[in-house]
């Protein structure tokens, strides 16, 4: 083995003189004894092992007294012995000067390494070989970076390519074949602009040639390609810039992205166009199913109010209760609409759960009276806890769970109400009964929409349940039933806690309002409705009341024109009407310097909620939906008056 930098030095086998005296050897030794990287060796002309650098034995495993004298093709893998390349190289070699391979090439060990060799021929001055000179490097690392970055470059879903200043892919992975359908031969002679979409070409110039001026990334840049069977894919492109005016750039096929876009944005015009049609339909029915019941609701009162028979009262009552059951019917079809149509407005607000909870009370305790039900609410309910909630609906679901827990109570049963704390900052209101509790078959389709509870004996309409929980939903909360058995059933409430406001301005009840009989002062209403027996209903209304000088006109232009000749203190509206909306009809008399300043109160069958907002926006005093709740409108007639005393 050689010591230091020193070549083991040997004498050629088929010349006296030793070939490291020659000129040749003499280079090649002291090229040998300051290299680092490369293992460098002589051959004799037939190929066996002359001299032994110490890098040749640090890459190859072989000490120079194991391999000096043999053949060269110990370095070869079997498969190039057998097809005879060290030999064919060390011709090509003699004939040509010299060759140059990239080859795995065998260790000691037998394992493999990624060499570059060369393999050069010495001859003497009349050209007569003397032997070869052989130089190896490992770049095995190379070699696996390079694999690396093929499988990279190979198995990527992305397009990706190395692209020149002078237009033309230097090269592209098989993505690319894939996604477009040409060849890598067409991809790689062929001007990569002629693959753009025309419409797309000068922007895609612009953006590869202000790249290379500004030296910078390109994120994001989208084009057209043209695919082989004629059809364009959109490529959105991410790009750097590389040395000598190339770059590195990477594609994604967006095409059927884009049309999937496409196609979610076209359903989602279709939807919001189903949405219109469901908003509008909501509307009519609204309006189409509260106009009749408006005559009878009305109708019912005004009887109610004139009678002091017993059986007329009695008559009286019982058309109410039937009216506003379907008004109630009505209502929470419309409510359940506009929820799954996500129209529901709620104005949520610090809600005190105590007086929440005895207003509801107090409101189901005539039904629980009937059937002996006795309602007990926790004593140890604060007047401080306050949860998140619009208070209107909270006290809608509070009335369905009560209601519920009276019909389907036993007699002489007890419902009891509690409140306490729930998970994570909530509150949880629960309404038990002492019932005969709810099955489980029934249990998987109790908060669906038309099952009832009591359908065996025709009772219900099966929407309170779905209704109630969808409002504890919108509002931030969740209705569950946490128990039920032969003994009774629980419903749970659970909504987040609030703080209670510093200040909790009283609620302005329309019960407690003083009606108008007692005013003796005359208010002019000119009322324009179309429908004679809803004129009828508020003509008698009126003239039990009192006070009121009540001018009808059953078309927009007649009421207008009344409005304009007697400056009347209030208008009763109506939106559908004849000749003209009644929306345009209010935005007439807001225009009009000598009307502008008349309180208008829509009258409407119309109880959506994108309705009444858009009227009061613009500029209706007040919206009262049919079937006209009397003490309401009293109430508004009241605060017109009130309005005019004090400007007087």
């Amino acid at each position: 083995m050689g010591t230091g930098n020193q070549m083991k030095k040997v004498t050629a086998l088929d010349d006296s003189r030793p070939i490291t005296s020659m000129a040749s050897g003499e280079m090649l030794q002291l090229l040998a004894e300051s290299a680092q990287d490369f293992a460098i060796l002589m051959l004799d002309p037939k190929g066996h092992v002359l001299t032994w650098s110490p890098a040749a034995e640090q890459l190859k495993g072989y000490s120079a007294e194991e391999i000096i004298g043999k053949s060269f093709e110990v370095f070869y893998t079997k498969e190039d012995i057998v097809s005879g390349k060290p030999k064919h190289e060390m011709q090509v070699a003699k004939k040509l000067g010299k060759i140059e391979d990239e080859s795995w090439r065998v260790r000691k060990d037998g394992s493999l390494f990624w060499a570059n060799v060369i393999i050069t021929a010495l001859k003497d001055k009349d050209g007569a070989l003397l032997g070869y000179g052989k130089l190896t490097r490992d770049l095995t690392k190379r070699k696996q970076a390079e694999e690396e970055l093929e499988r990279f470059f190979t198995l990527s879903i992305d397009l990706l390519c190395i692209a020149s200043s002078d237009g033309y892919f230097k090269r592209v992975s098989p993505a690319f074949t894939k996604t477009l359908g040409w060849t890598v031969e067409q991809l790689t002679t062929t001007p990569f602009m002629q693959f753009v979409h025309p419409e797309d070409r000068e922007a895609t110039n612009q953006a590869v040639l202000a790249q290379i001026a500004a030296g910078k990334p390109i994120f994001q840049f989208e084009n057209r390609y043209q695919h082989k069977d004629g059809s364009w894919r959109m490529l959105s492109w991410k790009s750097i810039p590389g040395p000598q005016g190339r770059m590195y750039a990477s594609a994604r096929d967006i095409t059927d992205l884009n049309e999937n876009q496409i196609s979610l944005t076209q359903a989602k015009q279709e939807a919001d166009r189903a949405n219109a049609a469901k908003s509008d339909f909501l509307s009519r029915m609204s309006h189409e199913l509260r106009t009749p019941l408006n005559a009878v609701i009305g109708y019912a009162q005004l009887l109610e109010m004139r009678s002091d028979d017993p059986k007329t009262l009695e008559s009286a009552k019982a058309i109410l209760k039937g009216g506003r059951h379907l008004l109630s019917l009505i209502n929470e079809v419309l409510d359940l609409a506009r929820i799954e149509a996500g129209k529901l407005t709620i104005s949520l607000e610090p809600v005190q759960v105590s007086t929440t909870i005895t207003h509801a009370v107090d409101l189901v305790r005539p039904v629980a009276d009937e059937r002996g039900v006795k309602i007990t609410v926790s004593s140890s309910l604060s007047a401080g806890i306050h949860v998140t909630a619009d208070r209107q609906r909270l006290v809608q679901v509070l009335l369905n769970l009560l209601t519920n827990a009276a019909k389907y109570n036993r007699p002489e049963g007890q419902i009891t109400v509690t409140c306490s704390e729930g998970s994570r900052g909530t509150h949880r209101i629960e309404v038990s009964d002492t019932g005969t509790g709810i099955d489980e078959e029934r249990r998987g389709w109790l908060f669906k929409p038309f099952e009832r509870l009591g359908k065996e004996a025709g009772e219900g309409t099966g929407l309170g349940l779905a209704l109630s929980k969808s409002l504890v939903e919108v509002m931030g909360g969740n209705l569950t039933l946490t128990d039920s058995s032969r003994n009774g059933s629980t419903f749970a409430i659970e909504l987040p806690g609030a703080v209670a406001p510093k200040a909790n301005p009283a609620d302005i009840d329309a019960e407690n309002r003083r009606d108008l009989h007692h005013l003796d002062d005359v208010l002019r209403v000119v009322y324009i409705e179309d429908n004679l027996a809803n004129v009828r209903l508020m003509e008698k209304v009126f003239e039990d009341v009192g006070g009121i000088d009540l001018m009808p006109a059953m078309q927009a232009s007649v009421g207008l024109q009344l409005v304009e000749d007697h400056i009347p203190d209030l208008i009763l509206l109506d939106l559908h009407l004849p000749d003209k909306p009644g929306i345009d009809v209010l935005r007439e008399l807001q225009s009009n310097p000598k009307t502008g300043d008349i309180p208008v109160i829509v009258l409407s069958a119309d109880a959506t909620e994108n309705q009444i907002q858009r009227l009061l926006k613009a500029g209706a005093k007040a919206y009262l939906t049919k079937p006209v709740d009397l003490p309401a409108l009293f109430a508004e007639l009241e605060e017109v008056r009130s309005a005019r005393k004090k400007a007087a």
